[in-house]
């Protein structure tokens, strides 16, 4: 075997080795983004997000707006 089959051979093997790499890459990237997209939506439907979200318990009392303005005066 000479150089020249076996730079062919090793191209060939690395085309093959890069479609199969390719093809998981982008059903990987497909599967995050509709994973992306499913959370997002579930974050907005308020029984769900408790469980989604650790962060949505720490929230506490909202603030009335007088009361924020209290310390000017």
């Amino acid at each position: 075997m000479d150089e020249q089959d076996r730079v062919r051979q090793y191209l060939r093997l690395f085309g093959e080795c890069f479609d199969v790499l390719s093809k998981w890459v982008k059903r990987a990237l497909i599967v995050l983004v509709v994973m992306l997209i499913l959370i997002q939506g579930a974050l907005h439907i308020k029984l769900v997000r408790p469980y989604l979200s650790p962060v949505y318990k720490l929230d506490g009392i909202p603030v009335k707006e007088r009361d924020v303005r209290d310390w000017k005066e």
